[in-house]
């Protein structure tokens, strides 16, 4: 069962149709049809809307836009051009057919430039936007948080590799602010838990320069298994090649502190 949602409907009239269509889009609204007058205004300006301005009105309603337009038979020569219903007003009226036929691929070629603006890209569109710089739809992140990750990717790319992108980057993706630590392991040593099998290597010496812990503010409990999964394969991902870290959360208060960690207990490998 569909979900109908209720909105204050907006004066629309003077925007550009592509402008209005992502407002109908984002609230919900599936059945939008067109109109075309002439008129002097650039083509598929709004000069009219079915639905008043201030109406409060469910998605599941059909909205008319009457849009400006230039009738085709303005190319054709003047003995075309009559409006008079024995000649050249049919043919006026036929040509309007090919012309909202036509219009959808006008309205996408004028505004091309929002396509690739991740602010602004349709819904249909920005999956395919967001697939040339990341698999992130693969984790569920929301709409919203993909198109600021969009945004920022290509400054945030000048800073790849580095404290300050990384912890950007996992602020962006999870809501929380990282503290990135270069040259520092978060425990001295491991104790292997009774009927704990380890297969990986775990013994990393005292050399702590090619290490880096991230540290979250927050406990594990606060974030999905899908996002801790994403944290680590952004680190992986934003990292120097040589370099290998550690991933903590905040702890429980009542949990005594301590200098090492116990493998199937609370670290995972």
């Amino acid at each position: 069962m569909s979900i109908v949602r209720r909105i204050t409907f907006p004066d629309l009239k003077g925007s550009r149709v592509f402008t209005a269509l992502r407002f109908l889009e984002h609230h919900g609204f599936k059945n939008i049809r067109y109109k075309y007058i002439e008129h002097s205004a650039d083509r598929n300006i709004v000069l009219d809307q079915n639905i008043e301005p201030g109406d409060d009105t469910g998605t599941e309603r059909e909205v008319i836009l009457t849009l400006s337009a230039a009738n085709p038979i303005k190319h054709l020569p003047s003995i075309f051009q009559t409006k008079d219903d024995k000649s050249g007003g049919f043919l006026r009226r036929y040509l309007w057919i090919f012309y909202s036929l036509l219009n959808n691929v006008n309205i996408t070629l004028d505004n091309i430039h929002h396509y690739f603006n991740p602010m602004e890209s349709p819904k249909d569109f920005f999956p395919w936007l967001v697939s040339w710089f990341s698999d992130y739809y693969k984790y569920d992140v929301p709409e919203e948080t993909l198109r600021v990750i969009i945004k920022n990717i290509v400054p945030l790319y000048r800073w790849r590799g580095t404290v300050a992108g990384m912890s950007k980057l996992l602020e962006i993706v999870v809501g929380v602010r990282p503290n990135i630590i270069e040259n520092y392991k978060p425990v001295g040593e491991y104790i292997i838990a009774d009927g704990m099998v380890v297969e990986n290597t775990i013994l990393h010496g005292e050399n702590t320069n090619s290490f880096f812990t991230v540290q979250f503010p927050v406990g594990v409990d606060e974030f999905t298994p899908v996002q801790v999964q994403l944290i680590h394969d952004i680190i992986k991902n934003e990292k120097p090649a040589h370099t290998a870290y550690y991933l903590t959360f905040a702890k429980d208060a009542s949990v005594p502190a301590r200098d090492y960690a116990v493998i199937g207990e609370d670290s995972i490998f």
